[in-house]
């Protein structure tokens, strides 16, 4: 199965200059949870996820030391919108995810799964020359692809 049946062109780039708080609402006009992001040129950059505005939200100490039970604190909603208010009009060019092997045109299924079972769910395609977001490949649209409930 070819790669380019698989990818989507619809998915529109964060730049890296926009805000989280533009991510935040671009999140909110998709289904992915993971959107690409590209400098003027188009070239790709990285990606921006929710789970990585999450980890802004939360205490260092949880994301650094991976505490994994925070009942103990008792102001959690004041603490949120202050980080939240804080960091809204950040870039999301500072807070990136590096692919951990870019994915083109020619890369193979079976790689961009292992890909999607190790990291985020979805992968931007990029052109291997020069570096322009082609588009994204999602987890679930290969599921419904291969499974032919598409």
């Amino acid at each position: 199965m070819s790669l380019s049946k698989l990818w989507q062109t619809d998915v529109p780039p964060l730049r890296d200059v926009d805000t989280i708080d533009s991510a935040l609402a671009a999140f909110r006009e998709t289904t992915y949870q993971c959107l690409p992001v590209v400098d003027a040129s188009g070239k790709l950059l990285g990606m921006f996820s929710v789970d990585a505005l999450l980890s802004l939200l939360l205490p260092k100490a949880v994301t650094a030391a991976g505490i994994s039970d925070l009942s103990f604190l008792t102001d959690g909603e004041h603490h949120v919108k202050q980080k939240f208010d804080a960091l809204r009009n950040e870039p999301v060019g500072r807070y990136l995810l590096q692919q951990e092997k870019p994915v083109h045109p020619d890369t193979a299924l079976m790689e961009v799964l292992l890909l999607m079972y190790h990291g985020e769910n979805e992968q931007p395609v990029s052109d291997p020359a020069s570096g322009k977001l082609m588009g994204v490949v999602s987890a679930s649209h290969v599921l419904l692809e291969i499974t032919g409930k598409e």
